[in-house]
């Protein structure tokens, strides 16, 4: 999350965001607020919109590889309107980034660089469908 708001915050003009710590003492209080409607979640804590990130990939190595790195990240990515309450999303979309790209993986790489590389490489790539970007053909 704080590489997302890192991203947000140094590409979308005007993106604010509810601190981390109100968002997880909101969690603490409440056990069963995976359980809600993120668009009332997010009114709750004075959001007007939710960035919700399902991840349904994140490692940092190779399949069947104990020692090549490469980092994969994979998400569904949902905006509510806290606005409507009891809304479904407003917008939705798949993010998915492997670092480093187009290799194989490396080696003699310690597993936070990876981990720091490839946070890196998936917010970029979600903020991107937030603003105009150019991208690179391949």
């Amino acid at each position: 999350a704080a590489f997302v708001e890192s991203a947000m915050k140094s590409k979308v003009r005007g993106a604010t965001f509810v601190p981390a710590r109100t968002t997880a003492d909101f969690q603490n209080r409440n056990p069963d607020w995976d359980q809600q409607n993120p668009a009332a979640v997010g009114g709750r804590l004075g959001a007007q919109r939710v960035l919700l990130i399902e991840l349904t990939q994140y490692t940092t190595r190779e399949p069947e590889s104990t020692h090549l790195r490469r980092g994969h990240i994979s998400a569904n990515v949902k905006v509510y309107d806290a606005g409507m309450a009891d809304s479904g999303p407003t917008y939705r979309t798949d993010v998915s980034v492997q670092y480093p790209p187009g290799s194989m993986g490396t080696f003699n790489v310690a597993d936070e660089d990876v981990r720091r590389d490839v946070m890196t490489a998936f917010s970029d790539e979600l903020v991107g469908r937030f603003h105009d970007r150019k991208v690179k053909v391949q």
